[in-house]
């Protein structure tokens, strides 16, 4: 039961945290060639913690790293409690090719979310994520 269970886990995804203090707003987190999202893998989330007491917009910066024509959806959704998140932007596609990319997500809109959740979805090879940074903005 428990291999079966770390099997499940596996194809799914992985999932890395990341945490912004009360009174700062920018998260920069690193990745190694762990981080890859290859084709025993379908997601992998990244969770950030905002311990903000007031509404901000948003600014997110992925890179990827192509490595074996990758294709690939990020998304950026948020949450109150870390339960039921919803869409703050449109998903953003990255049909791979032999050069590497940067993908930037601005959200202009005030919102309340504690946590937030980007998504990255691999549709096609295999890609690494070698950069994230998010910025939140008190308006």
């Amino acid at each position: 039961m428990i291999m079966c269970l770390f099997l499940f886990v596996g194809v799914q995804g992985q999932t890395k945290t990341g945490t912004i203090k009360t009174g700062n707003s920018y998260l920069d987190l690193n990745f190694n060639a762990a981080d890859t999202i290859s084709a025993n893998q379908t997601t992998y989330n990244i969770v950030v913690f905002s311990a903000q007491h007031y509404p901000t917009t948003q600014d997110l910066l992925v890179k990827l790293d192509s490595i074996s024509t990758p294709g690939a959806t990020v998304t950026l959704t948020g949450s109150k409690f870390g339960t039921t998140y919803a869409a703050i932007d449109s998903v953003v596609t990255w049909a791979g090719s032999t050069a590497d990319t940067t993908i930037v997500i601005s959200n202009a809109t005030l919102n309340r979310y504690r946590y937030y959740k980007v998504t990255v979805a691999r549709t096609a090879g295999k890609a690494a994520i070698s950069d994230l940074k998010f910025k939140q903005y008190f308006e």
